[in-house]
């Protein structure tokens, strides 16, 4: 949960479309127009498609919010669109503010396999006493675990991380939000999974062990 001048501050960004109020509320944030709920910040990345192509679904289907690298024509005129230098840099800076606001305990989990059925299995356990903010699926990357933070509430009292690891460097970045007191590292086999994307198994464990 945050503001709009939690968004706006944090990233340097500039509303160029509507006319909201600086305390106007989001639930949390998401990069796939398809799946957006009511209440949350549209994030317009580019990958193999241009989130910005998505922003006026996005407003259709419940967005609040849009965060843009390039102003996007034809929407309702009371949608808000903040504009910013980098789309994913804004979304990190966000998460960062939010993680400084609420330090809540970080489990932090990563391997090669099993991470998303220990993800789940830890904050099951963890759930029958405290209330649980959990990476959503499989999305433990350099977007999918700021998205995470953005939905942290005052009242989670831990959070079960889930981190993906392709490139060196790659998991100490995550861990500097994450700020995990303690840390899993799930089974490396001897073929890991992407074994493509990485030049060997010792690679793989030294990527992990950034943890």
């Amino acid at each position: 949960m945050f503001t709009l001048d939690d968004l706006v501050d944090a990233s340097g960004g500039q509303i160029i479309h509507g006319h909201p109020r600086g305390d106007e509320r989001y639930s949390g944030g998401t990069f796939d127009s398809r799946i957006v709920r009511a209440g949350e910040v549209f994030f317009a990345l580019r990958d193999q498609r241009d989130g910005h192509d998505f922003v006026a679904d996005a407003i259709a289907r419940g967005a609040r919010a849009a965060v843009v690298e390039r102003p996007v024509p034809g929407l309702p005129e009371d949608a808000v669109v903040i504009q910013v230098a980098s789309v994913p840099r804004a979304l990190r800076q966000l998460a960062d503010r939010l993680r400084d606001r609420h330090p809540i305990p970080a489990v932090g989990i990563t391997g090669n396999v099993g991470k998303t059925t220990t993800k789940e299995a830890v904050a099951a356990a963890l759930g029958a006493r405290y209330r649980v903010l959990k990476t959503a699926a499989s999305f433990n990357n350099e977007i999918g675990v700021p998205l995470t933070f953005l939905s942290l509430e005052t009242s989670h009292e831990v959070a079960v991380i889930e981190m993906g690891f392709y490139v060196p460097g790659e998991i100490a970045d995550l861990c500097a939000l994450v700020r995990p007191r303690v840390g899993i590292i799930t089974r490396i086999p001897e073929r890991p999974v992407h074994f493509s994307r990485t030049p060997s198994v010792e690679a793989i464990a030294s990527g992990k062990a950034e943890l």
